[in-house]
């Protein structure tokens, strides 16, 4: 397996919200907002804001949490069943068979 790290094919894992209905920029691309709080995370004083200044993504990635392993993990194995691509597939194999796929799309136009 090769969860330890951000995989470039786990960028295709809009294929999980396609079978399950959605579309992917539906799922994927546009934040949930409730209404009557905000559309982002506001301090409630300075203390707040400097601790939410470190929230960041580089700072997750490189915190790694266990969550964030298993996530990585079973976006993964999601993908790679909806290639049909056994779950322990190599990187390298999965972007051999994602270029190969791309290549064959270009091809007919799409």
């Amino acid at each position: 397996m090769f969860h330890r790290k951000l995989r470039l094919w786990s960028l295709y894992g809009a294929n999980i919200a396609i079978s399950s209905g959605h579309r992917a920029d539906e799922r994927f691309a546009t934040p949930e907002v409730v209404p009557g709080y905000p559309d982002r995370i506001l301090p409630k004083d300075a203390a707040a804001a400097k601790i939410l200044k470190t929230r960041t993504l580089t700072n997750l990635y490189n915190e790694r949490p266990t969550w964030l392993d298993n996530a990585h993990r079973d976006l993964d194995a999601a993908v790679a069943a909806a290639y049909g691509w056994p779950i322990d597939i190599a990187e390298e194999e999965a972007l051999v068979r994602l270029l190969a796929l791309n290549l064959e799309r270009a091809a007919r136009g799409r």
